[in-house]
């Protein structure tokens, strides 16, 4: 028997949605929206109750029920709701339309007693009420009984606890604006966000830094900066538990006042750290209205820089003595000797090669290496195209090694191949050395796409002077030794380059120019005197805060600002730096090393592939998180739908049979779990037990992520809505094997099919639902199929659901219909983008044909340009992404090949939690199924193009082949070569987690032991459709990677650690 209630008046689940939908002024929270359909099992609560005191809790676990046993004074969870209410209660206020200025202590009071009468009144309050004398009177059967019904998950009395104005994680650089009045009492503002681990907070440039505060319960007051110098604290170094860049204060109007963001047109902005030079505008701006805007070219803007190198600076008038007394340790130029008197900060910079002895290890990292020869010399520069062309090279197969940097040269290590030699030598096996300082070494990009790069010398032998501790190079023969090398962190390939450019004599050019797509311009930062400089003052005015603010006060200027980036950043954008080669984009999100220490040249870095024959290209982009509207031909908008999950019967066509399965929707995707592995969400009423909990939205919303990925961990199969052709409601009472129904081809019918309620009759509304109802009818096989809904497939089977009502099977129906409309839409939208982005990078494959022909020559289109705002390029390399908004990081369906030496095999991949989790596509099935096993990426390497291609067996892999046009059924032309749409994963196989808990990506893995250099290892092969596809899919998993590295900080130190090295004296 179930307790629930149903509205006969309340409006349909399609005319909601189609309502939400039409209002184009409603902005949609971060937080993707959640509803559990129909009732839940008693025996889940039940179960959940007698093991709740036994039962750790975990933030895997916290939206999973965890409850307390019903006590006397707690019959209708009156307990757990006025915790919740208590520490939300002024956003409560504040939804019913309140005045921030009328908070106080006793407003506070009113408003929770008045939710908790509303409470006990309201459905769910009868419901636990209800529940609680059901169970005294029939404490015995519960196992089949049902209990509640459908609810929005995160949501008390109207208002979403999840929902925020920010993301999960944010490392954006906004705009100053004044603290959130909206926020309350323990909702973080948009200016700062709460610290904590793996969350940043959203900054500004500020002369002043501001003293984190502790993630949970943040007031509205405490975040609210100091002004005054003489407060502030000393900064601390960062670390993985706290925000990697300091909070801004807000903009200072000419009378003091704060000046909000809404206002940014009339603020005084605060003034960026500037260098030596000028910052200039130049370029062509959009057109607005029809109209071209031009760029007027402001005059020259010459800042003096104190740690910079000026030799024009004019002598300023002297300081007096009073001021110069009051200054503190963040007001004094680090320069002067006033600095010294001050207590030092532990420096939290990597150290440079300068800055060491020799002998001393500069860099030392375990990376995957590909060693070659060729008698050809002079090779100025070796990249990938490079690699293909040239002749008779020979090359070993790629390993993994120690590479040590020591001042002028390069050590290799690898393990002995006679065991137990390293226990009598003392150290590794040195494999080779290079030789830094000869003019034959030459540093270069091998590839952006994985960030390998590639060091040739001249071959060399080499003997230890042991009077001197150091190498002695001598030529051995002609030709060139080729080395190329791929760590798994990306950030740490940035350092490496970067230290190794600077070291060979790279040079800081005189001037570095940022593009802006969206405006069609770029700003240029002049560097007069750049090798003279001082470190710090050029780290200083290239950090990435400070560059983003002189290109924002830049980019002010342009007319085209207000209409293009000012209304974006205002609904919540950020804008970012990211380095871009064709259409590979490379975001600058992380200031910190693996070891955490600052990355000072994390913007710079790029500049070190200048010599590149495609140069990356610096780029200031809007920050796009994945999309959560569509736009129809006809101008209709429409939001993303809530993800819907819940209990249901999956009805066998063959023998008829019931089998209970939860169903759950994640971007696009149904997947089916075991009912006991199903990690259903916590009801309305319940409260974790953790208080600290409640009062962190941030908390609950990643604590929600972890919840849906235990589902997608442990899902038993999974179906694509692109693969759905229709949603219906049974009308035979024995399910069919097979339909013939086609597939709607436009968007009106859609939206028509949508937009409709499914019909009701005086039938529906009288079924109770349960088996108690079923028993009472008199026909129980019609009344079974009036439960019953049916998805049509393209490959033609049928998939039968039972659900628990007539009521519940029609919200289920009308749910479901709306999310398969909005993800099929979507998906031609983001195909359509790949289309045109494909289109940029070469010539259509299929010409087009134009309707009206004539005599007149047909003028040409214009030339591609992948600097232009293509909208795939966003979606490509979403901040989603990087940031983790969402259980799933990426998914398409890929070949995949188990080894070396197996079969493709199509799969629907899923990147979760640093695992990639694989589903079998066989050619008729109606469901995929999961594979048992999934890929941990904790040892993982992932490797593309021609540098993966030559692992390939012989014979499998032909350089010269000419190119395959392919065109696939969404439109999509390609005729991409062989390794440009191949890449390799080398993996060394470890424990999959069992909870979300152990991810990889935040959780350190309790590692007694690490694998050594010669330690077995696994490959896995994929093919994607185009080099495209290839290159977000290597950019995902690198990402991913790159977390797991960061998280696991003590064990990736062993690994590096791992075996001695030659000693030098």
């Amino acid at each position: 028997m179930a307790y629930s209630k149903h509205d006969a008046n309340q409006s349909s689940i399609a005319e909601q949605l189609a309502a939400d939908s039409a209002d184009v002024n409603w902005k949609p929270d971060m937080v993707q929206r959640r509803i559990f359909v129909g009732p839940m099992p008693e025996r889940v609560i039940s179960q959940t109750e007698a093991q709740r005191k036994r039962t750790k809790l975990t933030i895997g676990s916290v939206f999973s029920l965890s409850l307390d046993a019903d006590k006397p004074h707690n019959l209708d969870k009156t307990e757990e709701v006025s915790r919740l209410l208590k520490e939300h209660a002024f956003r409560f206020f504040l939804h019913e339309g309140g005045n921030p200025e009328d908070w106080g202590e006793e407003e506070e009071q009113n408003v929770v007693d008045e939710l908790l009468k509303r409470w006990k009144t309201s459905e769910w309050g009868q419901l636990w009420l209800r529940r609680h004398h059901h169970r005294k009177g029939d404490s015995q059967n519960t196992s089949t009984s049902w209990f509640g019904t459908s609810f929005e998950i995160g949501t008390l009395m109207g208002v979403n606890i999840l929902q925020g104005k920010e993301h999960i994680k944010t490392l954006s650089v906004h705009p100053p604006s004044k603290v959130s009045e909206d926020a309350g009492s323990y909702i973080v503002s948009q200016t700062r966000a709460a610290t904590g681990a793996g969350q940043e907070p959203f900054v500004t440039v500020a002369s002043i830094p501001v003293p984190s505060t502790s993630r949970s319960k943040v007031k509205s007051d405490s975040i609210k900066p100091d002004l005054s110098v003489d407060q502030q604290e000393l900064p601390t170094p960062a670390s993985s538990m706290t925000g990697l860049l300091p909070p801004q204060p807000p903009f200072p109007s000419s009378t003091g006042d704060n000046v909000p963001f809404d206002n940014l047109g009339q603020a005084n902005r605060e003034t960026p750290v500037r260098p030596i030079g000028y910052t200039k505008v130049s370029g062509t701006s959009t057109q607005m209205g029809g109209q071209s805007s031009a760029i007027a070219k402001g005059k020259a803007k010459a800042v003096h820089y104190a740690d910079s190198y000026d030799q024009g600076s004019t002598t300023s008038l002297p300081v007096p003595p009073e001021q110069v007394l009051q200054r503190t340790h963040s007001s004094v130029d680090p320069n002067t000797s006033l600095a010294a008197s001050f207590i030092p900060v532990t420096p939290t910079t990597s150290p440079t090669p300068s800055d060491l002895q020799w002998g001393d290890v500069v860099l030392r990292d375990r990376m995957l290496v590909r060693v070659s020869y060729t008698k050809a010399e002079g090779l100025a520069y070796f990249d990938d195209t490079v690699n293909r062309t040239t002749r008779n090279l020979h090359f070993e197969d790629w390993g993994e090694f120690i590479v040590v940097w020591r001042k002028d040269s390069i050590e290799i290590y690898e393990d002995h191949s006679t065991p137990g030699k390293e226990w009598i030598t003392g150290h590794k096996s040195l494999a080779y050395v290079i030789p830094l300082k000869s003019s034959k070494t030459r540093l270069s990009l091998y590839s952006f796409v994985d960030l390998t790069f590639c060091i040739t010398c001249a071959p060399t032998t080499t003997r230890l002077n042991a009077a001197t501790s150091r190498w002695i190079f001598s030529r051995e023969k002609e030709g060139t030794n080729i080395f190329v090398f791929k760590l798994k962190s990306r950030t740490r390939a940035y350092d490496w380059t970067w230290q190794l450019w600077r070291q060979m004599g790279g040079r800081i050019p005189s001037s570095v120019d940022i593009y802006s797509p969206r405006l069609n311009t770029k700003v240029k930062i002049d560097i007069p005197g750049a090798e003279g400089m001082r470190s710090s003052g050029l780290y200083r005015s290239f950090s990435r805060e400070n560059v983003i603010s002189l290109c924002m006060e830049s980019l002010h200027e342009v007319p085209d600002w207000k209409y293009v980036l000012e209304r974006e950043i205002k609904q919540g954008k950020s804008l970012q730096l990211a380095w871009r080669v064709n259409a590979n984009l490379d975001w600058v999100w992380l200031e910190e090393d693996v070891l955490g220490k600052t990355r000072d040249w994390a913007v710079l870095c790029g500049l070190a592939f200048k010599q590149a024959p495609r140069p990356p290209v610096l780029e200031i982009r809007l920050s796009e998180h994945a999309p959560t509207h569509i736009h129809l031909k006809d101008g209709k908008h429409i939001e993303e739908p809530p993800a819907i999950e819940g209990y249901l019967d999956r009805i066998r066509p063959n023998s008829q049979t019931k089998q209970q399965t939860y169903v759950s929707t994640h971007n696009g995707n149904i997947f089916t779990l075991n009912t006991h592995t199903a990690f259903p969400p916590m009801p309305p009423g319940l409260a974790p037990s953790d208080s600290g909990l409640l009062s962190d939205p941030q908390a609950l919303r990643q604590a929600e992520i972890r919840r849906g990925t235990n589902q997608i961990m442990t899902a038993t199969g999974v179906c694509d809505f692109r693969t759905i052709i229709a949603v219906r409601r049974a009308f035979q009472t024995a399910p069919t094997h097979m339909h013939d129904q086609s597939e709607a081809t436009t968007d009106e019918s859609w939206f028509s099919i949508w937009e409709n309620p499914e019909p009701q009759t005086s039938h529906d509304e009288e079924d109770e639902g349960g088996d108690q109802a079923l028993a009472k009818s008199g026909d129980r096989a019609r009344l079974r199929m009036r439960r019953s809904f049916e998805l049509l497939l393209n490959t033609g089977h049928v998939v039968r659901f039972e659900a628990y009502s007539c009521r519940v099977a029609i919200e289920w129906i009308e749910r479901l219909r709306a999310l398969m409309f909005y993800w099929k839409s979507r998906q031609r939208i983001d195909a359509k983008q790949e289309i045109e982005l494909a289109q940029a990078r070469r010539p259509r494959l299929t010409p087009q044909t134009r309707v009206c022909q004539d005599d007149h020559d047909v003028t040409p289109e214009a030339p591609a340009d992948l600097s232009a705002p293509y909208a795939a390029i966003d979606s490509l390399y979403n901040w989603c992404i990087l940031e983790g908004c969402r259980p799933i990081i990426k998914v398409g369906k890929i070949y995949i090949k188990k080894g070396l030496h197996g079969q493709y095999k199509l799969f629907q991949l899923y990147l979760v939690a640093g695992h990639l989790v694989r589903f079998r596509i066989g050619p008729q099935s109606s469901l995929y199924t999961a594979v048992r096993k999934k890929i941990n990426l904790l040892d993982a390497y992932v490797c593309s193009g021609y540098f993966a291609a030559l692992t390939l067996p012989s014979g499998e892999y032909t350089p010269n082949a000419v190119p395959t046009a392919k065109r696939y059924q969404d439109g999509l032309e390609t005729d991409d070569r062989d390794e440009d749409i191949l890449f390799m994963i080398w993996y060394r196989s470890q424990p999959q987690m069992n909870n979300a808990d152990q991810d990889p990506t935040v959780t350190p893995v309790n590692s007694k032991s690490v694998p050594t250099l010669s330690a077995k290892n696994k490959m896995l092969v994929f093919k994607t459709r185009s080099n495209l596809e290839r290159d977000a899919w290597c950019w995902a998993l690198n990402s991913e990677i790159e977390k797991i590295v960061r998280a696991q900080k003590d064990r990736e130190e062993k690994l590096r650690e791992t075996g001695n090295l030659v000693k030098l004296g």
